[in-house]
């Protein structure tokens, strides 16, 4: 069954839980967003289902509170942008609830309660260890809060995590939202032997990708992030020194297979 977008499905009156990237900067005491590029790009998506009366459930990471709460690492500086930003996309004043929790009474709660046309932002789903760990009573808790999950995070929907791999809502598949449409408009345009764009940050998870895209594609192609993960752990497989740099140990073969295979294959690596 091939996968749905969230154009295909009927959003009016139903709870959808948004799995969003508001990953955003923010200032060093984490009280005012430096940039929101990140919020402006999910804005299509929001207001597609706003505007067919879904009851609109945000959900978001923001960078690395080690499972526990941070008020640095709070979403809360995000509910006053993105309701400037739907205010002004809409043309009429958007209440945009917020959550100090992702799960737990306050948040079925005030799911419970959201209407039609009103936006709820959960607390960073990185307070709990368990997101990381893809703990299936965590990914219940989440999926018990809506109807529908839609998948919007495109830069994080590589990951296994229960937010993304585990949530499953009234057992429908997840459902790509707007911006996967708009990021991948030749998806469904056959290649020739492809190039394959890998962009994880971590050693692991390029490698992972690598080794599934390398064999059909000619030509691999990394990003600044990447490059360096690869340079990094390709240079530990040929034995150079990589200094204070992350190397994950168990990846060291996997890097020196993975060259000696392209390099069998005639697959050019590109690297900035």
């Amino acid at each position: 069954m091939s996968k749905l977008s969230i154009r295909d499905i009927d959003l009016a009156n139903k709870r959808v839980f948004i799995r969003v990237d508001f990953n955003v900067p923010l200032t060093e005491d984490g009280s005012t967003i430096t940039d929101d590029t990140r919020i402006v790009a999910t804005l299509p998506t929001i207001v597609y289902a706003l505007q067919r009366k879904a009851k609109v459930i945000l959900a978001s990471h923001l960078g690395r509170p080690k499972g526990k709460p941070n008020p640095k690492y709070s979403l809360r500086p995000v509910v006053v942008r993105l309701r400037e930003l739907l205010d002004k996309k809409l043309g009429e004043s958007i209440n945009v609830a917020f959550s100090p929790d992702c799960i737990g009474e306050v948040a079925s709660e005030m799911a419970r309660q959201l209407e039609s046309g009103q936006v709820l932002l959960l607390e960073n789903l990185r307070y709990h260890p368990e997101e990381e760990a893809n703990d299936p009573a965590f990914s219940k808790a989440l999926a018990s809060l809506a109807d529908l999950y839609v998948n919007d995070a495109f830069g994080s929907a590589h990951r296994p995590t229960p937010r993304l791999k585990g949530l499953r809502i009234s057992s429908s598949q997840p459902s790509p939202a707007c911006s996967w449409k708009r990021r991948s408009p030749t998806s469904a345009r056959p290649w020739n032997r492809p190039k394959a764009v890998c962009r994880h940050h971590r050693g692991s998870q390029n490698l992972r990708q690598d080794r599934r895209y390398r064999q059909p594609a000619r030509q691999g192609r990394y990003g600044w992030s990447s490059s360096a993960a690869w340079r990094i752990h390709s240079s530990a497989a040929l034995g150079v020194t990589t200094g204070k740099s992350l190397v994950e140990e168990d990846k060291i073969d996997m890097a020196k297979a993975a060259l000696d295979k392209a390099k069998a294959k005639g697959v050019e690596l590109l690297l900035p």
